[in-house]
C-alpha cells in the first residue's frame, strides 16, 4: 500500500472529481485540521475496545452489562458537541478544538494512572465521561474549520475526507491496541479473552494484562497531547467568502 501511494496521488490529481481531493491539503490550516482529526481518532478510537476487554476480563461482566458502562462516554460527547459548535461560531475554533484534545488527554491520562484490578466502576465512568467531553469539544470546532475553508461546492468531499480521517484513526488505534495486548498474552489467552473469559484463568495473567492496558492508554494520551499542539499551531482560521455573490 505504501509503495502505491505515489501512483494514487498521481491518478487522483488527474480527475476533476477525485475520491480524495488533494487540494484540501493545500494550506497549513487544512493540513493541521485534518491531521489533528486523524490523531484524535487514533487517541480515542481504541478506548471502547480496551474498556470492554477490561470489564469482561477483570470485572467478569457479561457484554450487555459492560456496554452500559460505556454509555456516559457517548452521552458526554453528544451533549458537548452542539455546545462547542455554537461557541466556535462566536469565538473561533482554534482554542476550543485544542482545549478539547487536552481534555481528552486528561481522561486518557486518568485511565493510564488509575487502571488496576480493583479500579471502581465510578472511576471508569468519570474518566470515560472526561474523554467524551473532550472529544465532543474538539469535533464540532474542528469540523467548523474544515468546512469553513472550502467553497460550498466542495464541502461534501471535505466532510467525507474528515470522516475518512477519523475512521482511519479509529482503525489504526484498534490495531495498535490489539498489538500491545497480544504481545503480552498467549494466543490461547487472547482467544479466551475474546469470548469473555475472566483474567486469571486460561493463561491470562492479571499483571501483564493491566500493564499492557496502561501502556496502551499512555500512548493514546501522548497522541492526544500531540494532536492538541498541532491543532493550536494551525493558527486562526480565515472564513471562506463567496466573492461571486457581490
Amino acid at each position: 500500500a505504501a509503495i502505491l501511494i505515489p501512483l494514487f496521488v498521481y491518478i487522483e490529481s488527474k480527475f476533476k472529481y477525485p475520491m480524495l481531493d488533494l487540494r484540501l491539503f493545500k494550506t497549513r490550516i487544512q493540513i493541521f485540521a485534518y491531521s489533528s482529526n486523524l490523531m484524535n481518532g487514533i487517541a480515542r478510537g481504541a478506548l471502547m475496545f480496551l474498556l470492554i476487554f477490561y470489564l469482561l476480563g477483570i470485572k467478569n461482566m457479561d457484554p450487555f452489562t459492560a456496554s452500559i458502562y460505556l454509555i456516559p462516554f457517548a452521552v458526554a460527547m453528544m451533549i458537548m458537541a452542539p455546545i462547542s459548535g455554537r461557541l466556535s461560531d462566536r469565538h473561533g475554533s482554534r482554542i476550543l478544538s485544542s482545549l478539547g484534545l487536552l481534555i481528552t488527554g486528561i481522561g486518557l491520562l486518568g485511565f493510564t494512572l488509575f487502571t488496576r484490578v480493583d479500579m471502581s466502576l465510578a472511576e471508569i465512568i468519570i474518566w470515560g465521561t472526561v474523554v467524551g467531553f473532550g472529544s465532543g469539544m474538539f469535533n464540532s470546532p474542528n469540523t467548523n474549520t474544515i468546512m469553513g475553508m472550502v467553497p460550498p461546492e466542495r464541502r461534501g468531499i471535505a466532510a467525507g475526507t474528515r470522516t475518512m480521517m477519523n475512521n482511519a484513526g479509529s482503525l489504526i488505534s484498534i490495531a495498535m491496541a490489539f498489538a500491545i495486548l497480544s504481545s503480552g498474552l498467549t494466543p490461547q489467552a487472547m482467544d479466551a479473552l475474546f469470548i469473555g473469559a475472566q483474567v486469571g484463568g486460561k493463561g491470562i495473567f492479571v499483571s501483564t494484562f493491566i500493564s499492557d492496558l496502561r501502556f496502551a492508554f499512555f500512548l493514546s494520551f501522548m497522541i492526544s497531547i500531540a494532536a492538541a499542539i498541532i491543532s493550536y499551531m494551525r493558527g486562526p482560521t480565515p472564513v471562506w467568502k463567496d466573492v461571486s455573490a457581490k
